[in-house]
């Protein structure tokens, strides 16, 4: 009887287990991940799209944000046209834009040259009133300034053996001699060189044919083979400083949560100093290659340094002089000060 009894219990046992599983809920289906934000950056040049800084906007995003937001690279001026690559931006067709400032002027052209003659610190970042004076500028113009992308990028007066017998500035009047932009054109004018505006592509042809003698150039002229028709370089640069910058469509900016905005500012701040000693580090790399290679050095000293060094910045201070009036000069210097 005992043992009937045993056995009856148990099969009210199961058969209870039995009908309460039947009954529960099932547990709830995890929720799905959210889409990860995916925005488009492109670069004004080749150039920019090969810098550290460009890419490391890209990695350390996805990164720190756990794949919450995701900035996807379009290419340079293949995807679209250096030209029409800021209209680009303030429009909204691509949401982010690493350029120079310098290719900003006509919208903005105060702040588009006062980071020429910034005081760097030694990490490599702007003055904080600077920074902030850029936001609100490019505010204006549908964009966000977000920071900078390069700090550092010496350009210097490269001749042919023509020439080899330069010791101070005044000896290159008369030099024809490729160059790119409004004032490296204007300070070249300046000493007296005669400037030939051409692409950078098309400089070694006209250095091989003689059809100029010289160049405005960076010491990755190597890259170009400026070298095999180039036999000197002048130091020290007539310019170092850098207008590689990062901005933002204002609207995809305002989009952003705020722990999101928060992030991106703080990864174009980290990435400052490793992208200064690139700088640096791949400047000094073309130097040394172009010695190797057979360049000279021609070494201006004294005074004709330091006239040489302050034609730049003073061309700079004009053209703000120009577009704000004497009076707003003072302030705008104050800007550029640590």
């Amino acid at each position: 009887m005992k043992r009937k009894l045993v056995i009856l219990g148990l099969i009210l046992t199961l058969v209870a287990s039995s009908f309460m599983a039947a009954c529960a809920k099932p547990a709830p289906a995890p929720a799905p991940a959210p889409e990860p934000i995916v925005l488009s950056m492109v670069g004004v040049t080749k150039a920019v799209v090969d810098y550290y800084s460009y890419h490391a906007l890209m990695e350390q995003v996805a990164e720190r944000s756990g794949g919450e937001l995701i900035i996807e690279s379009k290419g340079g001026p293949e995807a679209i046209p250096t030209k029409d690559q800021f209209e680009a931006v303030r429009s909204g067709v691509v949401d982010i834009q690493a350029s120079y400032s310098s290719y900003h002027a006509s919208a903005v052209p105060v702040v588009s040259r006062l980071k020429e003659v910034a005081e760097l610190s030694p990490e490599g970042y702007l003055p904080p009133k600077l920074f902030d004076f850029m936001v609100e500028r490019y505010k204006t113009v549908n964009i966000r300034f977000l920071g900078q992308a390069q700090m550092y990028c010496p350009l210097t007066v490269m001749v042919n053996e023509k020439w080899s017998w330069v010791k101070k500035p005044a000896d290159l009047a008369g030099l024809k001699a490729r160059s790119g932009g409004a004032f490296h054109i204007a300070f070249a004018k300046k000493v007296g060189i005669v400037p030939v505006a051409m692409p950078t592509g098309d400089a070694y042809t006209a250095l091989d044919r003689g059809l100029v003698e010289g160049a405005t150039f960076m010491t990755n002229a190597y890259k170009f083979a400026l070298d095999e028709v180039l036999d000197y370089l002048i130091m020290p640069p007539y310019k170092t400083s850098a207008n590689g910058i990062f901005v933002m469509n204002l609207d995809t900016w305002n989009s952003l949560s705020p722990h999101l905005q928060d992030l991106v500012l703080e990864v174009v701040h980290d990435i400052v100093p490793d992208q200064y000693a690139w700088d640096k580090d791949d400047y000094l790399e073309g130097l040394q290659i172009l010695q190797d290679r057979g360049m000279e050095i021609i070494e201006f000293t004294g005074s004709d340094a330091e006239y040489w060094q302050s034609l730049y910045p003073l061309l700079i201070w004009e053209k703000v002089g120009e577009a704000v009036g004497p009076e707003e000069v003072s302030k705008m210097k104050e800007l550029v000060k640590q």
